[in-house]
């Protein structure tokens, strides 16, 4: 019968909160202003006059943050956004290979 020496073990489980993401839309000459609204409305959950205001700043100022992710919650969100903006344009939007998932229609970059 093993001996009771009154210590007690206490196990403490600390977790870490993940890395965050920017996804960042960047301006194009391929995709319609109304499909940018369309597409952080349906894809960044955007109300609409934070949508419109968002896309004219990626109008006027090349690129804005659209959101701050989770790693796979932002290339999830980013994968989605370039897929509607290449099926809207009707052009084969560029894409820039060597591994890389993401295209000038939304980039991630580490916070």
């Amino acid at each position: 019968m093993p001996a009771n020496t009154g210590l007690s073990e206490k196990t403490e489980i600390r977790l870490k909160q993940p890395k965050q993401y920017k996804v960042v839309m960047y301006n194009d000459d391929f995709t319609p202003m109304d499909v940018v609204v369309e597409i952080l409305i349906d894809v960044f959950r955007k109300n609409y006059e934070e949508a419109v205001a968002i896309m004219m700043t990626v109008h006027k100022g090349q690129k804005a943050v659209v959101g701050v992710y989770s790693y796979d919650i932002a290339m999830t969100k980013a994968a989605r956004a370039v897929k509607i903006a290449r099926e809207s344009s009707g052009i084969s939007v560029p894409d820039y290979g060597e591994g890389r998932t993401w295209t000038k229609a939304a980039d991630y970059v580490e916070s």
